[in-house]
């Protein structure tokens, strides 16, 4: 799990930019925190739509509670 955990973390942001998210989005502000994670207004690079993503924190929850996080989502 630690290993999915990782990829996810590096995934979500591009190492060259991280105003970028999946090579898809621009963050453009976080706009909340909480317990589980933050939220982010994002832009579509292509489409220019705007949506709001939340990146859930995994890194310190245990098995069962990061599934519970999965079927959520």
């Amino acid at each position: 799990m630690k290993d999915f955990d990782n990829k996810i973390k590096d995934d979500f942001f591009n190492s060259d930019d991280k105003k970028m998210m999946n090579n898809k989005y621009l963050v453009l502000k976080s706009i909340g925190k909480g317990s589980d994670g933050t939220a982010y207004l994002v832009e579509d690079i292509q489409c220019k739509s705007k949506y709001v993503i939340k990146q859930i924190d995994l890194e310190n929850k245990n098995d069962k509670e990061k599934e519970k996080s999965f079927v959520e989502v």
